[in-house]
């Protein structure tokens, strides 16, 4: 959603709080002031949460994944009180350009400790048919890295893949 659009919901929020009284926004048109409500935070969070490519796994997800990566963001938030300046942004100064400045500084934050995040899931990956050849794998983005191109690569037909459930248990025994 863009910053205007974000704009035109908080003008909205603003008409509907200065004109509603607060009583008949929780009970009577609760519906529809919790949906735009939801809208703002929907734009917020996608704004704050946007993954670039390059750190997206690949392939199906462990099921330990999702409660990980919300860990990071929480993690995130937490560290710089942002979402009380969130909802000060949005739900006492009405400003879009406040708000969208501090989900991406949110974003920016976020991007630095997923990156951290997945520098921890690259592990050595021994292959018995290969002995003399270590490889650098990578369970959260399901990849080998390719030393000579200097980037990830999915695996090969019938390279090894390990599993990457395994190794995050085996992880959180040593942290």
């Amino acid at each position: 959603m863009s910053e205007k659009d974000l704009e035109a919901l908080l003008q909205r929020l603003k008409a509907n709080r200065e004109k509603v009284p607060a009583e008949l926004l929780r009970t009577k048109y609760a519906a529809p002031y919790g949906r735009l409500k939801s809208q703002i935070n929907q734009a917020l969070k996608e704004e704050a949460v946007r993954v670039p490519d390059g750190l997206r796994p690949v392939g199906p997800l462990p099921s330990w994944f999702p409660e990980e990566i919300a860990g990071v963001f929480a993690r995130t938030l937490d560290g710089a009180g942002t979402l009380s300046r969130l909802r000060r942004a949005v739900y006492r100064h009405y400003d879009a350009a406040e708000a969208m400045a501090i989900a991406r500084e949110t974003n920016t934050a976020f991007l630095a400790a997923l990156a951290g995040y997945v520098e921890e899931c690259a592990c050595l990956v021994l292959d018995l048919r290969e002995p003399d050849e270590l490889k650098i794998y990578n369970y959260y983005l399901g990849m080998y890295w390719n030393e000579d191109a200097g980037t990830w690569r999915r695996p090969g037909e019938g390279e090894a893949v390990p599993d990457g459930g395994r190794l995050w248990e085996e992880k959180r025994k040593w942290r």
